[in-house]
């Protein structure tokens, strides 16, 4: 069964991404742009979601049916 999850599954999606101000801070100090940047960050880079990041969005999944949990009386099994 390990066989069906061995090649990466890619895909191309609008995503808002968001440049922190401490990240336009150190660009601003070299003589790369915000574009330089943008063009290394998300097309020679990819973006890459592993193991950590299902992890992250499971418990945020749990919190959050524990949120709608308190919220209506209900379980999520109801």
């Amino acid at each position: 069964m390990a066989e069906k999850f061995m090649n990466p599954v890619t895909f191309k999606k609008e995503v808002e991404v968001v440049i922190s101000p401490q990240a336009q801070k150190i660009l601003a100090s070299t003589k790369y742009s915000l574009d330089d940047f943008k063009q290394w960050a998300l097309v020679e880079q990819k973006i890459s979601l592993g193991g950590n990041n299902v992890s992250i969005f499971l418990e945020a999944m749990f919190n959050k049916e524990q949120t709608e949990v308190k919220e209506d009386g209900s379980t999520p099994s109801d």
